[in-house]
């Protein structure tokens, strides 16, 4: 994630702000609190939020699997949009990170709806497709560790039920990918995966141009 859109010039971006929904208090105190932690960028930004909880909300799913908490601000912009008897099913290999805003989750009348694993990202898809959420999971975002994002990718589809959709943060790596040269391991990657993205008969994909860019994908 990055913390604002920066493809819209800064007054423009500050006015974005000003006609988003209203966030919940929970959903601002745990901004506020991300904005004080040293790796604050990589939160979700506000224009983010409004769109994960959007399309939960169109969506209606009912199992959510996020690969990348960082501090919550999605998971929590995801939860209070799900149903009581929908679950996150939330991985993060850094505690620290989830520590820091997870009793403010505890907080929220939505913490029910998450459960939260620390575990290597790749390690928790692979053990979610051994499990009994194999093809009934109707959401996905990734969020987590960019060189391995064309292994999420596959992973994620293997997990995923038809019809389901999988959201990719970062595609544009912080314009890293029409700055850095293919020596650059993780650039590389990403484009590679976005090319391939473009041609995947297995599904249809939308590009969104805001935070750092995501790509939306519809399974066939």
């Amino acid at each position: 994630m990055r913390s604002k859109t920066n493809i819209l010039n800064p007054d423009l971006h500050d006015y974005l702000l000003t006609i988003l929904p209203k966030e919940s208090e929970h959903m601002r105190k745990l901004r506020e609190k991300t904005n004080l932690h040293p790796y604050h960028p990589m939160q979700t930004t506000p224009e983010q939020a409004t769109l994960l909880s959007w399309l939960v909300t169109i969506l209606a799913p009912k199992c959510i699997v996020e690969v990348g908490v960082f501090t919550g601000h999605s998971t929590l912009a995801m939860a209070e949009a799900l149903t009581d008897d929908a679950k996150i099913y939330a991985c993060d290999k850094n505690q620290e990170w989830t520590d820091y805003g997870y009793e403010i989750w505890q907080h929220s009348p939505h913490a029910h709806k998450v459960n939260l694993t620390i575990s290597d990202g790749q390690d928790y898809l692979n053990q979610l497709i051994q499990s009994e959420l194999l093809e009934k999971v109707d959401m996905i975002f990734i969020d987590a560790d960019k060189p391995n994002y064309q292994s999420y990718y596959e992973l994620s589809l293997k997990l995923l039920k038809p019809g389901g959709v999988l959201l990719l943060d970062n595609i544009f790596l912080m314009g890293r990918v029409v700055t850095d040269g293919d020596e650059k391991h993780t650039a590389r990657n990403i484009r590679e995966l976005n090319s391939k993205i473009q041609e995947d008969p297995r599904i249809k994909p939308c590009i969104i141009p805001i935070g750092d860019g995501m790509t939306a994908i519809y399974k066939l």
